[in-house]
């Protein structure tokens, strides 16, 4: 277990796959081996989603085994595709793996790597912009360093704050803590609508929702919410968090009804920014 939790402490840092002062490693490892390890991470992780993982265990795609590189970054990739095939997927949903060798030569072996699952998929307009290394932003999604020093205070702002993912979940609590406002968790949109619901009138100040979540997504709880017959779930204050920051994800946030819309990984000083916008209105 000790071994697995290392790996998993190696692979979840995407930032290293672009950081300029990380040189990769050149050392011989067992592709096979680490497939299974990779296999052994997803696994789990697809368990507590209910989603069921299929892949070819014949030894036959492993014909030769024994490769050069970087293997810390090879798991890395293969992580964060799988972590994806979870996160967008549905409750009983599938993932399918396969590999294949395409080519064998005296110094080179060439794998193909298939990676299917019943999830939600990628939009076309989406699909255009798979390569590009930033995203798109409005205008009115730059903060403003004049507005941040005086919208910064947020001690007593009452925050539900929904997140499925629990390392994320603890980052996000610690930092409004400190910055002196009272949490409340949700960890995924259903259990957030549910403690909307149960609350009572104006307990909450503001929701940060994150968007791709098991259970009930983001625009699901954030539509609930809304619909529910009370004052204050017409005007609370609901901020999207997601990955996902081209203008069609940014609308899609506005029409399931959230006020605005800020970009993981997140900056704190602009999420304390901008609960405060609406906190000193």
């Amino acid at each position: 277990m000790n071994g697995i939790l290392g790996l998993i402490n190696d692979v979840l840092q995407l930032s290293k796959l672009e950081d300029p002062e990380v040189t990769l490693s050149y050392e011989a490892f067992d592709a096979k081996q680490m497939a299974e390890d990779v296999l052994t991470i997803v696994k789990m992780r697809a368990t507590e989603y209910g989603i069921t993982v299929e892949y070819d265990a014949s030894e036959q795609r492993f014909t030769c085994p024994y490769v050069w590189g970087s293997p810390l970054h090879v798991r890395q990739i293969f992580i964060n595709v799988f972590s994806n095939s979870i996160k967008y997927n549905k409750k009983g949903g599938k993932i399918s793996s396969k590999t294949l060798c395409r080519k064998t030569a005296e110094d080179q072996v060439i794998y193909h790597v298939e990676i299917e699952d019943t999830g939600i998929g990628m939009s076309e307009e989406f699909l255009n912009h798979l390569f590009e290394p930033f995203a798109i932003a409005q205008k009115e999604d730059v903060v403003n360093p004049d507005a941040e020093e005086t919208q910064g205070n947020i001690s007593g702002v009452r925050v539900l704050l929904v997140e499925d993912n629990d390392l994320n979940m603890e980052i996000a609590e610690t930092f409004l803590k400190d910055a002196g406002a009272e949490v409340t968790k949700a960890f995924n949109g259903q259990q957030a609508v549910y403690l909307f619901d149960k609350s009572e009138p104006d307990q909450f100040d503001v929701i940060l929702m994150d968007v791709m979540m098991p259970v009930m997504n983001g625009y699901e709880a954030t539509r609930n919410i809304r619909a529910l017959n009370r004052p204050d779930a017409k005007t609370i204050p609901i901020i999207a968090m997601t990955a996902n920051a081209f203008v069609e994800d940014i609308q899609e946030s506005k029409d399931a009804g959230m006020n605005e819309h800020i970009s993981k990984p997140l900056d704190i000083t602009k999420v304390i920014s901008l609960i405060g916008k609406y906190w000193h209105k």
